[in-house]
């Protein structure tokens, strides 16, 4: 499943008025109305804000209630696959594009049209998705049976619904676009971080040849804790998976003990997507900020096994 914001290209992505102080985000559509009185924005009612803060708790409150994780405040919002209707809003209209999966599904929650006609309970037609909020597996289910409504009724036809509404209530994922660093993990000190080879058996995106960075902060100091083998002339390994959570994992060999770590913070436009928090770049950078540590602070962070 593929998912888009739109935005404004001049102005960039995730840029949301949820984000603003109520009178602030006032003064801001005022502006709009001024200043670009044919964009689609600037039709927006003058009880908006408080509007989209009362459907935005009925989403949060909806959300926890199916367990939904929720990171922010207010949620970041896509729609699911391209929606022309959307290439109107904006002078310069530019978009995200990314896969669903990309994202801890955790986090996501979906309406089946906008938000605020789907809360309103001003449309009684009996459509079982009217007041429902719908987690990534139930929504798969409504698409399955009902198609995506930019199909059916891309001109408001047949209803409010012209596309289905996503909710991400967290950062994570979207670190490139949401200016959240990203971190490499290192045992050496380096002025400049330079593409490697790497080699994972699970995933052929763990394969490339390019620096590797994640916006896991403790994953990155995993990596920053070195290793030496436990007997001299053989090959220990190290391991994270999944179910050990942000811990890795020494067999035959351990951490560098009593040494020292690097931590490197870096710049997320450099680098594109690889696959769950990882990311990479292809080519030479250097980083923002890098941070010694003591490898003997994090051992929490290893499992060694013999």
């Amino acid at each position: 499943m593929k998912l888009y914001h739109y935005y404004e290209k001049s102005v960039g992505p995730f840029h949301s008025i949820s984000d603003l102080p109520d009178d602030e985000a006032n003064r801001l559509l005022d502006r709009i109305r001024k200043e670009k009185p044919e964009a689609f924005l600037s039709k927006r009612p003058e009880d908006y804000v408080a509007k989209r803060r009362h459907f935005e708790g009925i989403l949060r409150e909806e959300f926890l209630k199916k367990g939904g994780l929720i990171e922010r405040e207010t949620p970041h919002y896509f729609v699911v696959e391209a929606v022309p209707f959307f290439e109107k809003w904006y002078d310069q209209t530019a978009f995200v594009e990314i896969d669903a999966k990309q994202l801890d599904l955790r986090t996501v929650s979906f309406t089946y049209g906008d938000s605020h006609p789907t809360f309103s309970g001003k449309v009684k037609d009996g459509k079982e998705y009217r007041n429902r909020l719908y987690t990534y597996d139930e929504i798969l289910e409504i698409i399955e049976k009902y198609g995506l409504p930019q199909d059916w009724n891309p001109d408001f036809k047949f209803g409010p619904e012209c596309y289905v509404e996503v909710q991400v209530w967290s950062d994570r994922g979207l670190e490139p676009w949401v200016n959240q660093p990203l971190w490499h993990g290192s045992p050496y000190l380096l002025d400049k971080l330079v593409p490697q080879q790497a080699y994972d058996t699970g995933f052929e995106q763990g394969c490339q040849l390019a620096v590797y960075a994640t916006s896991n902060k403790e994953m990155a100091i995993c990596f920053a804790l070195g290793r030496e083998e436990n007997q001299p002339g053989t090959c220990g390994k190290r391991t994270m998976m999944p179910e050990y959570g942000n811990r890795m994992v020494f067999e035959g060999c351990h951490p560098k003990y009593g040494g020292k770590g690097y931590l490197y913070k870096l710049d997320p436009k450099d680098f594109i997507h690889a696959m769950g928090s990882q990311w990479v770049c292809h080519h030479e950078v250097a980083p923002l900020q890098r941070i010694e540590i003591n490898v003997d602070d994090y051992l929490d962070l290893c499992i060694v096994r013999e």
